[in-house]
């Protein structure tokens, strides 16, 4: 193949829109900000063709770009608010409410969806464990839940910080 005479092109739906080739050298770049929780992965056919011609001297390569995770997402409830009752004398280390958050990024990532829960305030009246199951007495407290490197306030679904 006479290489002075080559021209490198890209055909499938996000090409010339989220990557691009340079004609001359066949390097694709990224022009817009990739996101795994959006897109996971981009499929590709590459071209190299006569310049003159535009007719192919190699055969159509595909390809798969894959997007892979960082940990960009904080941990969310999965509900605006919580609500439990426990009748009155009711023995010591007895189940209220199990709390539940979730992450978006990638699960098959190491600690990128582990959420682990914290009470803040008041933990000497009643208990958490790590699948978020609360213990009683249950007083009034806030609750702080995060993933491996990113933490947040608990909060619902509308940003209400903590649970008073």
């Amino acid at each position: 193949m006479n290489r002075k005479n080559a021209k490198y092109l890209l055909k499938g739906e996000s090409a010339g829109k989220v990557f691009r080739v340079n004609a001359d050298t066949g390097d694709v770049y990224a022009f817009e900000r990739l996101d795994r929780e959006k897109v996971s992965e981009y499929h590709l056919v590459a071209l190299v063709v006569d310049k003159d011609t535009d007719k192919n001297l190699e055969s159509p390569s595909s390809f798969t770009i894959k997007v892979h995770d960082i940990n960009d997402n904080w941990p969310v409830f999965t509900h605006r608010l919580f609500n439990s009752s426990v009748p009155e004398m009711s023995a010591m280390g007895t189940s209220v409410i199990r709390v539940t958050a979730v992450d978006a990024d990638d699960p098959t990532v190491a600690d990128h969806t582990s959420v682990m829960y914290q009470i803040l305030k008041g933990d000497d009246h009643f208990g958490i464990d790590e699948s978020g199951l609360w213990d009683l007495p249950l007083w009034a407290c806030t609750t702080w839940v995060w993933g491996r490197g990113r933490h947040t306030p608990g909060s619902d679904a509308e940003g209400r910080l903590g649970w008073q």
